[in-house]
């Protein structure tokens, strides 16, 4: 695989691109921001890479666009950036040409983006036809004309948009399906809402606030963690693991008015290489899974129907 030039530790930068360690490079370096980085790199997880190569921006739809559930979602996807003129793959390497994969919900749409180039714009109509109600993701990648994807950060963007069927939902923004990090390291998390929004538990006035609009925080789990017996696949878990969430996995908002989204910093990752599933529940602030009686555990887990009623969301990344 065609891969760019990056700096990093050998093993100890946890991300979502592929990277080789360069025995030329003369140091590596620690970053909070892109402005701490020289020219030419961007911070990534804290550390600076090289970035070298196409850029991809989503221009539309926007980030949490609402679509009707009885409809078929049809939007004009605009794309803009630099450094990448669209044409059909032809088996050989470029630097500056290919194409654009788009993927949605992990499967590839079969007509990729091959005429126009990202230095002006792109903008094609998608049919993404009936979708079910819920956090829907889509991705945009520049792929080089031998095949291979660019492997700078940026050659690769994506963008949340929901489907509302009038019911509450939680979708993981962020980390993106199928993307790799390093184990053991924190992990950050962001969660957003549709239908409901987060407050934050320790400040609201009742122990079950849901009154016009839902309102709770939510758990993010790892389906395994070390030192817990078994797996922590929610919701089968339930209720037994309502408490068992990871360190720092009950995110909440900085303050206690309502929003749709929040983020954090997510401990007890898994040190053991593979692949894991993270799933977000929404709480009432008494910490019970939404839509269970929270003043009667006992009553919600003798009634499996709730299961299915029961808001959640779920995806699955790699840990090297």
């Amino acid at each position: 695989m065609r891969r760019g030039a990056m700096l990093l530790v050998l093993g100890a930068l946890g991300g979502c691109y592929g990277a080789q360690f360069d025995e030329l490079a003369s140091g590596v370096f620690v970053c909070e921001a892109d402005d701490e980085c020289a020219g030419g790199f961007t911070c990534l997880r804290g550390f600076c890479i090289s970035d070298e190569g196409p850029v991809v921006e989503i221009d539309g739809p926007e980030e949490g666009s609402v679509f009707d559930v009885d409809a078929a979602v049809v939007f004009p996807l605009a794309l803009g950036g630099s450094g990448l003129d669209l044409d059909e793959p032809n088996g050989t390497h470029e630097a500056g040409r290919g194409y654009l994969r788009i993927e949605v919900d992990g499967e590839e749409l079969p007509a990729p983006l091959i005429s126009g180039s990202l230095d002006g714009s792109v903008t094609e109509t998608l049919d993404l036809g009936m979708l079910s109600g819920g956090f829907h993701r889509l991705r945009v990648q520049a792929i080089g004309l031998d095949n291979e994807p660019y492997q700078n950060p940026s050659a690769t963007a994506d963008v949340g948009i929901w489907v509302n069927d009038g019911l509450p939902h939680v979708g993981i923004r962020t980390p993106y399906p199928g993307d790799t990090f390093t184990a053991g390291d924190p992990l950050d998390v962001a969660v957003v809402s549709l239908n409901c929004t987060f407050i934050d538990p320790d400040l609201a006035a009742s122990d079950r606030v849901d009154d016009p609009v839902p309102e709770g925080h939510t758990h993010v789990y790892f389906d395994r963690r070390e030192g817990v017996s078994g797996t922590l696949d929610y919701p089968s878990c339930l209720p037994e693991c309502n408490f068992d969430y990871a360190s720092g996995g009950s995110i909440k908002p900085p303050n206690a008015s309502g929003q749709t989204r929040v983020e954090g910093v997510v401990l007890q990752v898994p040190t053991k290489a593979g692949q894991l599933a993270i799933s977000a529940s929404f709480n009432y602030t008494g910490h019970f899974p939404y839509p269970s009686d929270n003043l009667n555990p006992e009553t919600w887990a003798a009634t499996p129907e709730l299961m299915d009623q029961l808001v959640n969301d779920r995806v699955e990344i790699n840990l090297e």
